[in-house]
């Protein structure tokens, strides 16, 4: 196509190696930046077009965050400052995974898919942090973008928050501020100064702060701060990028594992410190006693203050709100306990991962959360590997590294994974030879022989969206039942009882009206579903023989306007509505579902007919909203997108495995389970509203409580974390309430705790529920848990099988460091010899 000779003509500028693959995750692209060329320019490529598609300005972020300076990487950033959405995500894969000669046809492939018009304008933010290698990368990426005919912005040098925050205001018209760091500034600075100007008889020592910026992006960026802060906040800048290297014995992740202060801080006995990761988006704080011990306060202790204070304003205020602290299973026990317990907080457990936390905080009018990552993990993992051969984990020669990545090949762990163990023990091993160790020529020659020999697998993601297919259900054509055609109604009908049943196609054609078969409750409360007695199923077990379908109606009688929506969507109200259409249509058959075509008019119908009405349902819900039909749609896709969101919204893997007939966990997670679906403070926009009208309307003591609000509302960056934003936010409370670091840190004492992980032949048997706090598969693994757990004096433990490699990851806390060390090895144990463990058995610690 003409319009595509530019990207053919620059692509070639930017070739892809051939053979190399690489996978978009929530990090988006990361690795070494030699192999990011290519990369750079097809996300160019893909931000024009998805910001064609969305009719709004898309960012893209060129940094690596918290690995070694010689990686690099590459994210998008939707209209509303977040993650790019997971379908755009496989986009993003196979555009980049596409040889040379195929990557306009999967370029032209995204376009048909998305029914994307190329006359429509794009526009592109492109920023990048301070490694030697973004200046170069981010001009790939503009080369992408004005490949297709877009338009982009680059802001250079800025820190992955603040181009959120920029992508945020240009796409609400400035409605959130102004988009440009200029602006960034002004909206925090001007509320951090609201915030602490009443403040009384604060020291120079009160106001004292030592920041550690990673030699990265943030010390940049505050600095350019520091001058405007008008004495308020007296910050001594250590690790600003002058000299060290990025993320090298400095950063959050350093001081998290290490426990100690960075390289080049002297901190005495007192000092209030805190140090960001490589692009700014994560914190933590630290002080050292008067006995010389570290004290570490990360993302529990910094979620506990914000979401104690917000409390605090909204009781003072007046507002009668929903507020929730949102926590993964990992959140220690004595953080939880106190907001639950003390300051009557609404604590949410859910899994781990920032979009399953994102998503549960957009549920109440104010939702904080953070995550931790994992760089701590792997190196605390790679020194007991060491030790356990009497050698020092930051000193041993390459060849140790390599020794201790060959073991991981050796256990079939993906190149990805092998990728994330060398970039975490690059953080913290010294230099040789002044590189760090990732980037030693036979650490990289490994990792791309590793790449060949275990090249990375794509994510199992929806093939439709099923929000899109069930708002289409509640209106025209389907809608008002008693009004539309007979086709409409079949449609949906078979769609709902397979959505609700999980059943497969040959169950919903063997249903049958007979007075044996369908039975139902009093005013169409229930109904009871059996398949004729002379259907075998495809599986012959004792959860599927006999086996009725148990369907009650929901919202009967609506009583609000969302019962009344949801109301459409209740199968048993639609199996009324077509038994009772279809019953003079039938003549000597019981059949449940019959033709509706004029010349087999009440007719049975076949297998094959049901499969093309599920298809027809999903395909007519895209084509009604003008959106592409998803290719390669299949009617059995309905019992994956069922049972998936089923297990998403908590519901048992037992009840899932009995409704589908599946006498195995083990079939659920290998065939069936898709993908559906830093401190963070969200803030629901109704939220918002009130407080501006308590700020005008209202007098007194409640306005100045209001006005506190407000200002913490425009302090914080509610895009993304963002370590100036936490920092700020945390420096005001802590003035305000004339509270110093090591008064917080008391607010609770963390239960000591213990992660270990161990090696299993499949990691599918784990099968957790209750937010991945239980376990319901392998048989008798939860009981055991449960025991030992009663052992120990406020002892916790649960397991959860890992993402990329086949390994069983255990926490396990207790009132002491030695009974939070036993509690781990002795349901280590367990799981070893009721998981499938390989190996020997675990040591004790």
């Amino acid at each position: 196509m003409a319009q595509f000779e530019e990207v053919s003509k620059k692509s070639e500028l930017h070739p892809k190696p051939v053979g190399m693959v690489q996978q978009y995750g929530t990090a988006g692209f990361r690795t070494h930046a030699d192999h990011l060329d290519h990369v750079m320019f097809r996300m160019g490529l893909l931000a024009a077009l998805r910001s064609r598609n969305t009719k709004a300005t898309i960012g893209v972020m060129v940094t690596a965050s918290h690995n070694p300076e010689e990686d690099n990487g590459v994210k998008l950033i939707d209209p509303m400052g977040e993650m790019l959405t997971p379908v755009w995500e496989v986009y993003a894969t196979r555009l980049v995974n596409a040889e040379q000669d195929h990557l306009l046809t999967v370029l032209e492939d995204v376009i048909e898919k998305e029914s994307i018009d190329l006359t429509q304008e794009a526009h592109v933010f492109v920023g990048k942090d301070t490694r030697s290698s973004s200046a170069r990368l981010s001009e790939a990426v503009l080369d992408g973008v004005t490949a297709l005919r877009g338009h982009s912005k680059d802001y250079g040098l800025v820190t992955t928050p603040q181009l959120h925050y920029m992508v945020c205001c240009c796409n609400t018209r400035g409605e959130y501020g102004q988009a440009s760091v200029e602006g960034y500034y002004r909206k925090l600075l001007q509320a951090f100064a609201e915030l602490t100007k009443h403040v009384p008889n604060r020291t120079d020592d009160q106001k004292c702060l030592l920041v550690d910026g990673a030699n990265g992006i943030g010390a940049l960026k505050l600095r350019e701060m520091v001058p405007r802060l008008q004495g308020e906040l007296l910050v001594s800048l250590f690790c600003d990028g002058t000299s060290g290297k990025l993320n090298h014995q400095c950063g959050a992740d350093f001081v998290k594992v290490q426990q100690k202060s960075p390289k080049g801080i002297d901190m005495k006995a007192g000092d209030r410190c805190c140090s960001f990761d490589g692009d700014g988006d994560r914190i933590v704080y630290y002080y050292s006693d008067a006995e010389g011990h570290f004290h570490l306060l990360d993302g529990d202790k910094i979620a506990t203050l914000i979401s104690t204070f917000l409390k605090e304003l909204l009781t003072q205020a007046g507002l009668d709100l929903k507020m929730a602290v949102v926590q993964t299973a990992y959140a220690n026990g004595s953080s939880t306990r106190y907001l639950q317990d003390t300051m009557k907080l609404i604590v949410k457990c859910t899994k781990t991962g920032v979009k399953h936390l994102h998503h549960v905080a957009q549920e109440f009018d104010i939702g904080v959360y953070f995550e931790a990552n994992g760089h701590g993990t792997r190196w605390r993992l790679f020194s007991l590997w060491c030790k356990d051969r009497g050698l020092d984990p930051k000193t041993c020669p390459v060849e140790v590294v390599l020794h201790f990545l060959q073991s991981l090949l050796d256990t079939r762990r993906a190149a990805s994974t092998l990728r994330v163990y060398a970039a975490a023990i690059s953080a913290f091993h010294d230099l040789i030879g002044g590189l760090s160790i990732g980037k030693h020529r036979m650490v990289s020659q490994f990792l791309k022989g590793a790449n060949r020999l275990r090249p990375g697998r794509c994510l199992r993601a929806p093939s439709w969206d099923l929000p899109l297919v069930l708002r289409s259900l509640t209106t025209a054509p389907y809608e008002p039942l008693g009004q539309t055609d007979l086709k409409f109604l079949t449609q949906k009908t078979v769609f709902l009882l397979a959505l609700c049943s999980t059943k497969r196609v040959s169950e919903l054609h063997a249903l049958s009206v007979s007075t044996e078969c369908m039975r139902w409750k009093p005013e169409d409360a229930a109904v009871s579903l059996w398949p004729n007695p002379f259907f075998l199923p495809k599986v012959l077990n004792p959860q599927s023989i006999n086996r009725a379908i148990e369907l009650e109606a929901f919202y009967p009688e609506p009583a609000c306007q969302a019962g009344v929506a949801l109301h459409t969507l209740c199968p048993v109200r639609a199996l009324r509505a077509y038994v009772d259409q279809t019953q003079q249509l039938r003549r000597d058959h019981t059949q449940l579902f019959v033709c509706y075509g004029a010349r087999q008019l009440g007719h049975p119908v076949s297998k094959q007919r049901v499969s093309h009405w599920l298809v027809d349902t999903i395909a007519q819900a895209y084509a009604g909203r003008g959106f592409p039909v998803p290719e390669g749609l299949v009617a059995h896709s309905t019992r994956s997108m069922a049972t998936s969101w089923a297990a998403l919204k908590g519901v048992a893997l037992a009840d899932i495995c009995a409704a589908a007939s599946w006498s195995t966990p083990c079939t659920f997670a290998r065939f069936y389970r898709i993908n559906v679906t830093s401190t963070t403070v969200l803030f629901s926009k109704v939220l918002e509203e009130k407080i501006r009208r308590l700020c005008k309307d209202s007098d007194g003591e409640r306005r100045r409580v209001a006005t506190l609000l407000k200002n913490s509302v425009d302090l914080i960056n509610q895009t993304v974390g963002d370590a100036i934003s936490d920092m700020l936010l945390i420096e005001a409370i802590l003035a305000i309430r004339g509270m110093t670091v090591q008064q917080w840190d008391a607010i609770y004492t963390d239960l000591p705790n213990r992660q270990l992980k161990v090696k299993v032949s499949d990691r599918r048997v784990i099968e957790t529920t209750d937010a991945e706090r239980k376990t319901v598969s392998p048989a008798g693994l939860q009981e055991a848990i449960d025991g030992l757990v009663e052992k120990h004096r406020q002892g916790r433990s649960f397991v959860r099988p890992s993402g990329t490699e086949d390994v069983v990851r255990v926490y396990a806390e207790a009132e002491t460091q030695e009974s939070a060390d036993a509690l781990a090895h002795e349901v280590s144990l367990a799981v070893y010899r009721l998981a499938g463990g390989v190996g020997g058995e675990p040591k004790p610690l």
